[in-house]
């Protein structure tokens, strides 16, 4: 049987040859801005130069300058940052990777542009995690793109434009419109996607003039709306630069240290205090770059910007955990981290944008990895995988690694995808959306999984079975106690009632049901004062949607201040 030929395109600036994956194009390290050398590293962006032969697929693209990030302790991160970059490594890295299930120009298919994290230092689009062929195959076309990283991309000059690294996205989101048709892409229907440092940049743009009518809608996972360093913090890290390299801080000072030397400069930037002027460090010492602006893009956002645009964003429930668990630090809460990194400026980010009347959904990503004897849970990164449909790859398996050991549910990634897409197909996930009058937030990978902490026994429960008559299941008298101990758990109602879904999702799993399927709830509350809190706390744990609920006054004993019964139909039971 003939091999079916390397499929090829052309784009603005030259054609290019690409491979297969099965029935899926794939075209590797297409340059969509010219790679800078020297000086130019702190200029604007400008066009690469054209080719006339068919440019080669390329087997291992290169890499924008970046210190190594491939560990967090003993966490193997390679599956997003892909191998260090090396000094020698000095090919086109300003570039994109399409993947597409028609690549012929007359199909218009809807585009997906996504943006890496990496905290503005490292990481790479063509990192494995990232592949979009799985993506692909549901109809879209995605493209994965480079910007510039560390002291190239992001400090501050007097004499030089700021945020370069998000000029390059802005002219690669200029070449998609230009070059993505010959792929079978729409360029009128493009998403731009991104994670952590990405999705900061993405929120950025969405406030940004100059990304107007670049994309229709955007997809923001774990970003910070309220992440910009101010100029005020930008100017110290520039002097603390510049001071370490010993020279004017100036594009011309800076012009000839090489890539190397910026690279251990910026090495030496750790733990910079850019605590300024009453802002404090958004990145809360992970790192000394970020998108640098006077204004906070959600309150432009709140002004109007970008309300054109439809979108979709959330947080995972244990963000800080990968930077803390680990390693082993206990010097600081992970929830006031993971709130401070991530959770603040989602929510401004969202509440601004639905504010100004745009079309706006919100999620939670639960899903709970069993790594680190479960206490890595839903931590930031965790998400990737299932929305890209690479949990496969076998450094992210392991009792130390991003998704433990556990068997991961195929029917998430499914979930996660089918919503995704349905997204950049249409604008709405498929959920309410998030607005003043209903501030819904999507709770994804709420299975048993992730309602189970490691080390319980199987159905541990405190105080009785879930009784099941039929496909009626009830749970009653769940308090905060540890089912291992038979300790009281929480000091606070929030605490508690964490603790009160933990016991009621291990009863509801020994009667073959899970928290989805409870339908009505009577909450026993100790202090009416505490409503508010019980009232907050219940909002985010609770499946949607939300069950029928009665609140009940009562004296509770000892130290406990909430207590739940419940009651379940195991939808599709007998």
């Amino acid at each position: 049987m003939p091999t079916a030929p390397a499929p090829e395109a052309e784009t603005p600036y030259g054609r290019v040859r690409g491979d297969r994956d099965d029935a899926i194009a794939v075209f590797r390290a297409i340059p969509h801005t010219a790679t800078p050398r020297g000086a130019a590293r702190f200029a604007a962006p400008v066009p690469p130069a054209p080719w006339r032969q068919v440019r080669d697929p390329v087997i291992l693209p290169a890499k924008a300058p970046a210190p190594p990030r491939d560990r967090i302790g003993p966490l193997d991160m390679t599956a997003f940052s892909g191998a260090p970059w090396r000094p020698a490594d000095t090919g086109d890295h300003l570039t994109a990777t399409v993947w597409t299930p028609a690549a012929d120009s007359r199909s218009r298919l809807p585009v997906l542009v996504f943006v890496h994290g990496g905290g503005f230092l490292a990481g790479t689009g063509d990192a494995a995690a990232y592949d979009g062929a799985a993506l692909a195959r549901r109809g879209i076309v995605v493209v994965t793109l480079n910007y510039r990283l560390g002291a190239p991309g992001w400090l501050h000059l007097d004499d030089a434009p700021d945020n370069r690294g998000l000029l390059d996205v802005i002219a690669a989101l200029r070449w998609v419109r230009s070059a993505i048709g010959a792929f079978g892409g729409d360029p009128g229907r493009v998403t731009l996607m991104g994670q952590s440092a990405g999705a900061t940049v993405v929120g950025a743009l969405l406030a940004t003039p100059a990304a107007a009518g670049l994309f229709r809608r955007a997809i923001v996972q774990s970003g910070n709306g309220l992440g910009a360093l101010t100029p005020g913090q930008a100017r110290r890290v520039t002097a603390a630069l510049a001071d370490a390299a010993a020279v004017p801080p100036t594009v011309a000072g800076l012009a000839a240290v090489s890539d190397a030397d910026l690279v251990t400069y910026t090495a030496a930037l750790a733990g910079l205090d850019l605590d300024v002027d009453g802002a404090r460090d958004p990145l809360l010492g992970l790192g000394p770059y970020g998108v640098v602006s006077a204004v906070q893009p959600a309150a432009a956002v709140a002004a109007g910007h970008g309300r054109d645009v439809d979108l979709l964003l959330g947080i995972n429930a244990d963000e800080a955990n990968l930077y803390l668990v680990p390693t082993a630090r206990h010097d600081r809460d992970a929830r006031q981290m993971s709130q401070d990194l991530f959770g603040r400026g989602t929510e401004a980010l969202a509440v601004a944008h639905a504010g100004a009347g745009g079309r706006t959904f919100r999620y939670r990503f639960d899903w709970r990895s069993d790594a680190f004897d479960g206490a890595l849970g839903a931590a930031h990164c965790m998400e990737l995988p299932f929305v890209f449909g690479t949990t496969g790859i076998p450094s992210l398996r392991g009792p130390q690694a991003l998704l433990g050991t556990a068997p991961v549910a195929r029917e998430l990634t499914d979930a996660i995808q089918a919503a995704w897409v349905r997204f950049v197909t249409s604008g709405d996930p498929g959920w309410p959306r998030f607005t003043a009058d209903d501030p819904h937030i999507e709770k994804l990978g709420t299975a048993r999984a992730a309602t189970t902490p490691a080390g319980w026994t199987d159905h541990g429960f405190p105080l009785s079975a879930a009784v099941r008559t039929g496909n009626l299941v009830h749970v009653s008298g769940q308090i905060a106690v540890d089912p291992v101990t038979f300790t009281p758990v929480g000091r606070t109602v929030t605490e508690q009632v964490e603790q009160v879904f933990r016991n009621i999702a291990a009863a509801l799993d020994a009667a073959g049901a899970t928290l989805d399927d409870i339908v009505s709830t009577r909450v026993y509350l100790r202090d009416p004062a505490a409503f508010a809190e019980m009232n907050a706390a219940y909002a985010r744990l609770a499946p949607r949607p939300y069950p029928a609920r009665t609140t009940v006054y009562m004296q509770l004993p000892d130290d406990y201040q909430v207590e739940i019964e419940a009651i379940a139909v195991r939808t599709g039971q007998p």
